[in-house]
Formats: structure tokens, C-alpha cells, sequence
């Protein structure tokens, strides 16, 4: 099948150059220490941020090649809705009084990165940041009386421990 390359009968270019939406974000705390330091950037659903320098060589490689990932993914903004990603929680730079936070014991810590949701949170409906040790493991949201566990699954710890 030929199609012309007319990128006004093109769906799939259509899609690919769609304006970017704006997603409320609830905190008043910006995600990155030296915050304005970065350029945020939405790749499809996805927030990324990447640093202030490299934002002209990525404006320019944009108009060549089709960007799929840059610098450190914030959060994907998927349905309107904001979930953080596993890496603005492992960011070097993540500034950890952007969301609450909860210290977990070592069995704890285990039963959250196995995907468990039988943990300690807080007691306001928000998300929040699970530590051990004063390392932050990845987010997670309480909802009513359940929690919801963001660590991705492809992170999951499958293994037993002894």
C-alpha cells in the first residue's frame, strides 16, 4: 500500500506532533533541587526534565529524529492524572520535600519492592515516597484504606530471601 507523505492525511504524524497537554500537578514543591536549572519537557504522556544545557541540542535534534526518552522521567500524565516515575525517586537531584514521606523497616522495605501493598502510609489520601534508610524506594498512594503501589513491574523483586 503507498500513501502520500503528506503529513496532513498522516494520521500517525498527526499524533506524534499533537501540542503538548498541561496536567495539573498538586505540589507546591518543585520535583528537582535547583529546579530552574532544567527544561521540562513532555515526550508523549511523559514528563521529562533535562538540564537547562542540553535543552538547545535536543530542540534541534527534534526537528530531525523522533525523540523517545531524554534526561530523567518525572512522571507520566496519562488520563489527566500525574504518577511520578521510579527514577524522580532514584534522581540524585530529587528534592525529597516535594511529597511526604515514609521510613520503612527492612522487612517493610522487602514487602514493597516484592509489589506488596500491606504497608504503613499516612493517613491523608495523597501520594508519597516510601525511604529506607534514608533512601527513597519509590512512590506509592493511599486511597481510602488500600495503598497503591507504583514500583514498576518490571523492577519487582521476584526472588526469595533467606
Amino acid at each position: 500500500m503507498l500513501r502520500k507523505n503528506d503529513s496532513t492525511n498522516n494520521r500517525k504524524s498527526a499524533r506524534r506532533n499533537k501540542t503538548s497537554r498541561y496536567v495539573q500537578v498538586s505540589n507546591k514543591e518543585p520535583f528537582l533541587l535547583n529546579h530552574t536549572s532544567y527544561d521540562y519537557r513532555m515526550i508523549g504522556n511523559n514528563m521529562h526534565a533535562l538540564p537547562v544545557q542540553a535543552a538547545d541540542m535536543l530542540s534541534k535534534l527534534e526537528n530531525h529524529i523522533r525523540i523517545v526518552d531524554c534526561g530523567c522521567k518525572i512522571g507520566d500524565t496519562q488520563m489527566r492524572k500525574f504518577l511520578p516515575e521510579l527514577s524522580l525517586a532514584l534522581c540524585t537531584r530529587f528534592n525529597q520535600d516535594a511529597f511526604r514521606s515514609v521510613a520503612l523497616s527492612y522487612d517493610d522495605a522487602l514487602v514493597y519492592l516484592r509489589g506488596g501493598t500491606t504497608l504503613p502510609s499516612i493517613d491523608v489520601n495523597e501520594t508519597f515516597v516510601y525511604y529506607f534508610d534514608e533512601l527513597p524506594l519509590g512512590f506509592a498512594k493511599k486511597i481510602g484504606n488500600r495503598i497503591n503501589n507504583y514500583y514498576p513491574g518490571y523492577a519487582i523483586i521476584r526472588m526469595q530471601s533467606t
